[in-house]
């Protein structure tokens, strides 16, 4: 029975609605075959990798963002892991010792350049990041030759002074006391579980009180003669160069270049 005032047909009569036919599926595209891991990377276009006649390798990549300022990183190839048993946190006084006892680097302080250092496993870093001129003033020196030859003397050039090593050995040995919490210990307990077979899970970059209260200078010496040298060496240069990289790989050459090429 149908209501008044309904204009739909009856049920079963009337014309059947019209259906527009689904589109036939597209294939999957196929996926392109990921690269081999053998593949070499592109290098970047406007990187300059260098070597010195010493053996130090420097790597320069522009680049504008933040502009006027740079940043220089040299990075020593020996760490905590590359100490003898005697010499557990020797790599991280040589640090201090050499980057605090610096006079070119307090040389950098108030042109607005700021640095530090680290110690790690595998390696020790001195950074600096500054601006390209001491101040903003026509005819102000350009800061890269100034960083570069602070860099220079810091690794290859340390006075190891006895004064400086008694002031740092207090500061590492308050660094440890600071560092020794409950999470510190379960995560050097850890990595000896995850690295039993290799130095790993024993040679911890801040070392041992023991030791570090001990060391006098011949010590310290010892371990900076046999891992400081231009060939265990990299530096990296950052940002905004003012020129060519080409003038940047000058001024390290003036820098590092009268460096012995190592032991």
């Amino acid at each position: 029975r149908r209501v008044a005032g309904d204009s739909s047909p009856p049920h079963g009569g009337g014309r059947r609605p019209t259906t527009t036919p689904s589109p036939s599926p597209t294939p999957p595209r196929a996926l392109a075959s990921p690269p081999s891991l053998d593949t070499p990377l592109a290098p970047h276009p406007e990187l300059l990798v260098g070597t010195l006649a010493n053996g130090l390798r420097y790597v320069i990549l522009p680049n504008e963002t933040p502009p006027g300022r740079f940043e220089a990183h040299l990075e020593v190839h020996a760490g905590s892991v590359d100490e003898r048993p005697d010499q557990q946190g020797l790599a991280h006084v040589v640090e201090h010792v050499t980057f605090l006892g610096s006079r070119r680097r307090e040389g950098l302080l108030g042109t607005g350049a700021r640095s530090n250092a680290y110690t790690d496993f595998h390696h020790t870093v001195f950074h600096v990041h500054a601006p390209l001129a001491s101040s903003s003033a026509p005819g102000s020196p350009a800061m890269l030759p100034q960083v570069l030859a602070a860099l220079a003397e810091i690794a290859f050039d340390p006075e190891l002074l006895p004064a400086r090593l008694e002031k740092e050995r207090a500061a590492v040995l308050a660094e440890a006391q600071m560092m020794n919490t409950i999470e510190y210990r379960v995560d050097c307990q850890l990595l000896k579980w995850l690295h039993g077979e290799n130095a790993l899970g024993e040679r911890f970059p801040i070392g041992l009180p023991d030791q570090v209260r001990r060391w006098q200078r011949a010590d310290l010496l010892e371990f900076w003669s046999h891992w400081y040298w231009p060939g265990n060496a990299t530096l990296y240069l950052v940002g905004d160069l003012g020129g060519d990289p080409a003038s940047a790989a000058a001024a390290v050459e003036a820098a590092f270049g009268r460096v012995p090429a190592g032991r």
